[in-house]
C-alpha cells in the first residue's frame, strides 16, 4: 500500500476543506443573493406602502382646494389642485410598476384608479359649476356628500392595499433575517470543517460577522426610523386634521400648543405671528422651558425672516445667532419662515439642549408642522375676515343689517324665554342730506363715521349698534327697559349735540339726532311690529321739531 506523507496528509485535508469552503462559498452565494433579492423586495414594499400613502394625500389636495376655491373665490387655492394632479398620475404610473405579480394587489389598485378618476371629476365638476353657477350651487354640490363618500371609498382601498402590504413586509423582514442568520450559520460549518485553513476560515467569518452586523446595525437604524417617520406622520396627520376642523385662531393655537411637545420632543420653541404692519412679530403659542424671553420682536432680528429661509444656529459653529435667541446657551435652534399664500406670515422657532435632537429628519418633520401651521392659521385668518366683512358695515364698523336680524330674533327668543325686557332705538340724523349736498359725501361720510363712534361709547357690552342704511341707524338694548331706552337714547341725544365734527378743518355744523324707542313686549313681540313702532315714533320726533327722543305707544 502506498504511504501517504504527513504533508499529503495536510494538502489533502487542505484540498478537502478548500473543497468544503468552495462549496459553503457557493452555498453563502446563494444565501446573500436570496438576501439581496429579500432586500430588493422589502424595499420595493416600503417604497409601495409610501406611494399609496402619498397618493391618499395628493387626493386629498384634490378634495380640499376646490373646497377653498369655493368658500373664498380666490383661484390661488386651485394652484395646488393642478400641481396634485400630475403628481397623481405620476405615482399612479410609479406604483403600477410594483405590483404586476400580485393580481389581488393589482385588481384593488386598478378599482383605485378608477376611484381617484372619479374623485377627479367631482373637483372639475365642482369648480364648474362654481364658475358657471355660482357659490350657491357650488355649496349645495358640495354638501351632496358625492365627493365625501368618494375620498371614504378611496381612503379604503389605499388602507386595504397599504395593509396587505404591510403583513407582506414582515414576512419579507423575517424571510430576510433566515437568509442572514443561514449565511452565517454556513460560515461556521466551513470553519469547524476546515481547521487547516482556520485563519483563512476565521478571517471570512469575522468578515462575514462584520458584515452582518453592520447589516443588522443598518437595518435596526433605518427601522427605528421608519418607525419615527411613522409615528411622526401620524401625528402631523392628527394634527393638520384638527386645525381643518377648528373654526377660531384661539382654538387652532391651543391644539398646535398641546401637540407640538409630542412631535418634538426634547425641544422648546414657539410660534410667531407676523403683524399687518410687517414691521414685527408676536409669540403666539410656546412650549418647552428654553424660550426666548421678548415675546414680540422686529423681523430684521431673524437671520430665517432676513433672508427668507431656514437658519440653524449650532454652538460652536460658523452660523450666527439670532438676536431674538435670547433664552440661554442652547446646543441648537432652527429658525423656520412661515409661508402661505406666497408671503412670510410668521416664524416657527424651535431649540434644544440635547444633542443631535434637530437633526435632518427632525428638521423636515419641523419644516412639514410650519407649513401645517401657516396654512391653516392663515385660512382661520381669512374666514374670520370674511365673517367680519359679512357682518360689518365697512364704513362705520358698526354691525349690518343682516348681523341684526340673525341677532334679534336670538334675542327676542331669549327674552321670551327669560321674562326680560328688551328695547330697540331706531336713530336718524337730522338733515343728513343737507351735509351731503352742500359739503359732499366725503363730508357725509365723516359724519356718519363720528356718529357711529358715539353711539359706540354708548353701548353696554351686550348692546348691538347697528348701521340700517343710509344716516338710519338701530340700537338694540338687551335686559333693558322702557324707561332705561328712552334715558339712553335722550343721552344719545345730548351727546351728539356735543360733538364738534370737522372736515377738511372746516366744522360742518351742529349735528342732532331723532330717535325712536319701542320695547319688548310692550310695543310688539317680532322684528317687524317693534320696526314700525318706533320708526313710527322716529316720524313724530322729526314731525315735533327733530332733535328729541319719542316713545312709542303700547301696542293694543
Amino acid at each position: 500500500m502506498f504511504k501517504i506523507s504527513g504533508q499529503a496528509n495536510i494538502v489533502i485535508i487542505f484540498l478537502i476543506a478548500i473543497g468544503i469552503l468552495f462549496l459553503n462559498a457557493y452555498y453563502i452565494y446563494q444565501s446573500i443573493d436570496r438576501m439581496k433579492n429579500q432586500a430588493v423586495w422589502v424595499a420595493d414594499t416600503q417604497e409601495l406602502i409610501g406611494g399609496l400613502e402619498e397618493l391618499v394625500s395628493y387626493v386629498k389636495d384634490i378634495q380640499s382646494a376646490p373646497r377653498g376655491y369655493v368658500i373664498t373665490g380666490q383661484k390661488d387655492y386651485l394652484t395646488s389642485y393642478h400641481n396634485a394632479i400630475p403628481d397623481i398620475k405620476a405615482t399612479v404610473a410609479r406604483l403600477d410598476a410594483f405590483i404586476p405579480d400580485n393580481t389581488q394587489q393589482q385588481l384593488r389598485f386598478s378599482e383605485l384608479r378608477r376611484e381617484i378618476d372619479k374623485r377627479l371629476q367631482i373637483s372639475e365638476n365642482l369648480i364648474e359649476i362654481y364658475d358657471e353657477k355660482g357659490e350657491g350651487e357650488a355649496f349645495a354640490f358640495v354638501s351632496s356628500g358625492l365627493g365625501k363618500m368618494e375620498m371614504e371609498r378611496i381612503r379604503s382601498l389605499a388602507g386595504d392595499m397599504i395593509s396587505d402590504e404591510k403583513n407582506l413586509l414582515t414576512i419579507r423582514e423575517h424571510n430576510l433575517a433566515l437568509a442572514v442568520d443561514k449565511t452565517l450559520v454556513n460560515g461556521f460549518f466551513a470553519f469547524a470543517l476546515s481547521v487547516f485553513t482556520l485563519v483563512i476560515l476565521f478571517v471570512l467569518i469575522f468578515m462575514i460577522s462584520l458584515k452582518r452586523k453592520r447589516a443588522e446595525k443598518e437595518a435596526e437604524q433605518a427601522l427605528h426610523e421608519i418607525s419615527e417617520l411613522l409615528e411622526e406622520n401620524r401625528l402631523i396627520g392628527m394634527l393638520s386634521e384638527y386645525l381643518q376642523t377648528c373654526q377660531q385662531l384661539d382654538e387652532a393655537y391651543k391644539i398646535i400648543e398641546t401637540h407640538l411637545p409630542e412631535i418634538l420632543p426634547e425641544t422648546s420653541g414657539a410660534v410667531y405671528r407676523m403683524a399687518n404692519s410687517k414691521n414685527l412679530v408676536r409669540r403666539e403659542i410656546s412650549w418647552g422651558e428654553n424660550i426666548p424671553e421678548s415675546e414680540s420682536f422686529q423681523p430684521r432680528e431673524c437671520w430665517a425672516l432676513r433672508r427668507g429661509h431656514e437658519h440653524k444656529y449650532s454652538f460652536g459653529k460658523t452660523e450666527p445667532r439670532c438676536p431674538h435667541d435670547s433664552g440661554g446657551e442652547v446646543k441648537t435652534s432652527l429658525c423656520l419662515p412661515m409661508q402661505a399664500h406666497g408671503e412670510i406670515v410668521g416664524l416657527f422657532y424651535v431649540t434644544s439642549h440635547a444633542h443631535d435632537s434637530l437633526n435632518k429628519i427632525k428638521r423636515q418633520t419641523a419644516t412639514r408642522v410650519s407649513e401645517q401651521i401657516s396654512l391653516a392659521t392663515s385660512n382661520l385668518e381669512l374666514q374670520e375676515t370674511l365673517r367680519e366683512q359679512s357682518t360689518k358695515d365697512p364704513l362705520t364698523g358698526l354691525f349690518n343689517r343682516r348681523y341684526f336680524e340673525d341677532t334679534f330674533e336670538r334675542e327676542v327668543a331669549r327674552a321670551e324665554r327669560s321674562g326680560e325686557p328688551l328695547s330697540l332705538l331706531v336713530l336718524d340724523i337730522d338733515h343728513f342730506k343737507r351735509y351731503n349736498d352742500t359739503m359732499g359725501h366725503e363730508a357725509g361720510d365723516v359724519l356718519l363715521n363720528a356718529f357711529a363712534k358715539t353711539l359706540l361709547s354708548k353701548t353696554r357690552k351686550e348692546d348691538v349698534a347697528v348701521r340700517y342704511g343710509g344716516e338710519e341707524f338701530l340700537f338694540l338694548m338687551t335686559k333693558a327697559d322702557i324707561k332705561f331706552a328712552e334715558k339712553r337714547a335722550k343721552e344719545i341725544c345730548k351727546t351728539v349735540k356735543d360733538m364738534d365734527v370737522t372736515h377738511k378743518q372746516e366744522s360742518i355744523g351742529r349735528v342732532t339726532v331723532s330717535i325712536g324707542v319701542s320695547s319688548y313686549p310692550e310695543s310688539g313681540k317680532n322684528l317687524n311690529e317693534l320696526l314700525n313702532a318706533a320708526d313710527k315714533a322716529l316720524y313724530k320726533a322729526k314731525a315735533d321739531g327733530r332733535d328729541r327722543v319719542v316713545v312709542a305707544k303700547k301696542s293694543k
